[in-house]
């Protein structure tokens, strides 16, 4: 009878155990399943004179505020009169839900110490419309959550903030998170 009594307790645990766990695992797998990295979408990447290329992430690691981060590409500009560099990305398109938001993290490396400029300007655009704006600093990292729900296109615009000379440089923007989500 003790037997009996103890594989009841187990069973009705189990099943309030369950009954409390199944949402958050759900849940959690959903949220993960519907993730689409930046990486995994259509994109034409720009810097500097030449036209437009496919968009081709190359990680590498970087410390920006004394933190560790690969790095999955990079925008970079030459010169405030002549340059901008950019990404162009068709929003993927949700099955399972009508809203869509992108997080994006990046910032300057701690060691872009070698460019006259110190800051450098990142907009980013909805349908060739300006939505945010962010001026870094070297060393500095920033985060951005954008609600893309109901457009075509995302892009991200680099541009220095400061009049340079021929061969001068703004700090590059490296992006280490970049989802859609």
């Amino acid at each position: 009878m003790q037997h009996s009594t103890k594989n009841k307790f187990f069973h009705k645990t189990l099943s309030v155990f369950m009954a409390v766990l199944s949402p958050i695992i759900f849940v959690t797998s959903v949220q993960a399943e519907e993730q689409i990295p930046l990486s995994e979408t259509r994109c034409l990447q720009k810097s500097g004179y030449g036209p437009a290329h496919e968009f081709s992430p190359e990680i590498r690691e970087v410390t920006i505020g004394n933190q560790l981060f690969d790095s999955i590409f990079s925008l970079g500009v030459k010169n405030f009169s002549e340059y901008k560099a950019y990404i162009v990305c068709k929003i993927p398109v949700k099955k399972q839900s009508h809203s869509t938001e992108f997080r994006v993290k990046f910032g300057i490396k701690d060691d872009a110490n070698y460019e006259a400029a110190k800051r450098t300007k990142v907009t980013f655009f909805l349908d060739g419309q300006a939505i945010e704006s962010q001026v870094l600093e070297i060393g500095q990292l920033a985060t951005q959550k954008l609600n893309v729900t109901n457009n075509n296109n995302l892009s991200i615009e680099v541009t220095c903030t400061q009049q340079l000379y021929n061969f001068d440089y703004c700090p590059a923007v490296e992006f280490v998170e970049a989802s859609f989500l």
